[in-house]
């Protein structure tokens, strides 16, 4: 399927929407969500850098990183913080790419509705037969923090999608 550049910003622009965050405490929790890919930039010198910019047009192959930011606004820590992230539709997970020091990662097949360990995933064909799950049919990552978010501070998570 071939996706139109619209297409494609729409999607960018519902991952930034929907990110979520549970914390035992509403509201003490903020997040920016934003969306580079990678591109050869042409320095004065001449010379060539691959730097991340903005991903305002992605096309077919295009590599994403998504980087959540979770901002403690309150003047306490929040406690059992979680964020949950869609895969945006057409993209896949890059294996491995998930950057989340002082976080377990989990990731969901089913829409969001149960996560677990990559390695423990499993998928059920239209014929019943279960087999491991792959990135491309992961449709959720979550990050756990493991540590409380101090007041004022600020982590972040990252991981990459590959549009299809």
């Amino acid at each position: 399927m071939r996706l139109s550049g619209n297409v494609c910003l729409l999607c960018i622009g519902l991952l930034v929407l929907v990110a979520t965050v549970a914390s035992a405490e509403e509201g003490v929790v903020e997040l920016r969500t934003v969306a580079e890919k990678r591109a050869q930039v042409l320095q004065p010198d001449g010379s060539v850098e691959t730097l991340l910019v903005p991903a305002a047009k992605v096309l077919p192959g295009d590599v994403v990183a998504y980087t959540i930011e979770a901002r403690n606004v309150s003047t306490t820590a929040a406690e059992r913080v979680v964020i949950t992230d869609p895969i945006p539709e057409h993209m896949r997970f890059v294996t491995g790419s998930a950057e989340a020091a002082g976080s377990a990662v989990l990731f969901s097949v089913d829409g969001g509705m149960r996560f677990d360990v990559s390695h423990e995933l499993e998928v059920v064909e239209e014929d019943g037969t279960r087999r491991a799950a792959t990135p491309a049919d992961y449709t959720h990552i979550r990050f756990v923090f493991e540590q409380p978010l101090a007041p004022a501070s600020t982590r972040s998570v990252r991981f990459l999608a590959e549009l299809q």
